[in-house]
């Protein structure tokens, strides 16, 4: 649960912040800080067996993380495009910092993210299904990696170090990585003592050794 907290604490003082309503800009920190922060950080957690709000349940548990990172999906490319709409009525250019060119990267790459997790549900493009889980989990946790990164790169804005300084500023900036640390964490849990059952059992019928040292008997 410290998990769901730490996610929760971030976000709503990130909306807090914002004040949702008081600009047009205003609503692009808010609906990203959501999608990024919350939504599909909570999508990667309905799988965890541990902190999972949907245990016990596969199904569910499958459907609510479908359903969290289309909603994310659809907040982050709301809040692309106020950050552009307000961009567009003040005449500045658009892609002249490093956050807006992660955070448009990472819209991208969520919505090929997402793609990728209807192909692995429907179990479309020829692969393995315990592959193609393996590579939507590890192409899910480097974009998560760069979600965090767009939301880390936003706490060096002009605008949001003139509002948040001290220590306050490193909380949230320590904060959004940790939250990515979660999720790589959770992935090599599930996955990695997996990969290596498999890799022995393919060694153990190919008669190849493991890789391991034999023990030398005691000579008596």
């Amino acid at each position: 649960m410290v998990s769901h907290f730490l996610c929760i604490l971030l976000v709503g003082f990130l909306v807090y912040i914002a004040q949702p309503g008081s600009s047009l800009f205003s609503w692009h920190p808010t609906l990203m800080s959501v999608a990024f922060g919350l939504l599909l950080f909570q999508g990667v957690l309905s799988f965890n067996r541990q902190s999972s709000l949907f245990a016990g349940n596969r199904e569910r548990q499958t459907t609510a993380h479908a359903l969290l990172n289309w909603a994310a999906l659809g907040a982050s490319l709301t809040g692309g495009y106020f950050v552009w709409r307000s961009k567009e009525e003040k005449g500045r250019p658009h892609l002249t910092s490093w956050h807006s060119w992660i955070g448009a990267l990472c819209n991208i790459y969520l919505l090929l993210q997402c793609i990728g997790g209807v192909c692995t549900r429907l179990k479309l493009g020829g692969v393995r299904p315990a592959d193609m889980k393996l590579y939507h989990a590890t192409s899910g946790t480097f974009m998560f990696t760069c979600a965090c990164a767009a939301l880390a790169s936003g706490m060096w804005s002009d605008w949001f170090s003139k509002q948040v300084t001290g220590t306050a500023w490193y909380a949230c900036f320590v904060s959004a990585f940790m939250l990515g640390s979660i999720v790589c964490k959770q992935v090599c849990d599930h996955y990695l003592p997996k990969l290596t059952a498999q890799q022995g059992r393919a060694e153990a019928a190919s008669g190849k050794p493991s890789g391991r040292p034999a023990r030398a008997k005691k000579e008596k």
